[in-house]
C-alpha cells in the first residue's frame, strides 16, 4: 500500500471541535476612562516637552539680546583665587 500525499481537494479545512478558542477582543474602554488616559498622557507629553526645551529656549533669548555667552560660562579670575 503507497501513501498519498495530501492535495487541497483532500485537505479538510473545516475548523476541528478541539481547535483552541480564537481569543476574544479586548472590552471597549469607558469613554471616561478613554478621557483621562488622553488627558494623562497630553500632560506628560507636555510637561517633558517643556523640560526639554526651556534651557535652549533661554540661550535663544541671550544671544537675541547680545550677551555673550563665553563670560557668562567661564569663571572670573577672581572667583578662581
Amino acid at each position: 500500500m503507497s501513501a498519498v500525499a495530501p492535495t487541497s481537494s483532500t485537505v479538510n479545512t473545516t475548523p476541528k471541535d478541539d481547535a483552541p478558542p480564537v481569543p476574544s477582543t479586548p472590552k471597549a474602554v469607558s469613554s471616561a476612562t478613554q478621557y483621562l488616559q488622553t488627558f494623562a498622557a497630553g500632560g506628560i507629553a507636555g510637561a517633558v516637552s517643556r523640560t526639554l526645551t526651556a534651557p535652549l529656549d533661554r540661550v535663544k533669548v541671550l544671544i537675541q539680546e547680545g550677551h555673550n555667552l563665553h563670560k557668562m560660562i567661564q569663571p572670573k579670575k577672581a572667583d578662581l583665587a
